[in-house]
């Protein structure tokens, strides 16, 4: 269960992001050679199309549903659905990255990890995130932070939502 102290929300900087993703680059590269990123939609398009540009592979996605709202400290849905994704076509035994900006109760990492092994039958899939709540039930192979409080992204709306 996450752990949500709402002493402070993390605020990420663009700055700050674009040290993490050459932090996880630097360590992803002294791993298996990956053959393509899947990124979770909609937290982890942004970092996984930034690993697929530097380490040059496809990026692929994976649409999933858990947040209802990106007003910080809102509930969760009561189970992670997957709404879409483009990776149907993909052929087995591939070496994937699957990429989220967060693992706040791992809810959502296990449930596209398993879609994945289903759909396509990777060879190997390597998780990684920005962060990892302290709560969190399963932990990436690569995370950044352990936040025990709200982070908010660069890439995140919330103000229009608060309103």
């Amino acid at each position: 269960m996450r752990i949500l102290e709402q002493k402070k929300v993390w605020i990420l900087t663009d700055e700050i992001y674009k040290i993490a993703v050459d932090m996880i680059h630097q360590t992803i590269s002294q791993l298996t050679k990956f053959d393509a990123v899947i990124g979770i939609r909609n937290g982890g398009q942004h970092l996984g199309q930034d690993l697929a540009k530097i380490e040059g592979i496809p990026f692929y996605f994976v649409e999933a549903l858990y947040n209802a709202t990106n007003v910080p400290y809102s509930n969760t849905l009561p189970s992670v659905s997957i709404v879409s994704s483009d990776i149907s076509g993909l052929p087995a035994k591939l070496n994937v990255l699957l990429v989220d900006d967060i693992s706040g109760t791992g809810n959502t990492l296990i449930k596209v990890r398993d879609f994945v092994s289903q759909l396509i039958a990777p060879s190997s899939i390597v998780t990684v995130t920005l962060c990892r709540n302290e709560g969190c039930s399963l932990t990436p192979d690569l995370f950044v932070w352990a936040p025990r409080d709200w982070v908010i992204f660069p890439w995140v709306q919330i103000y229009e939502e608060m309103e």
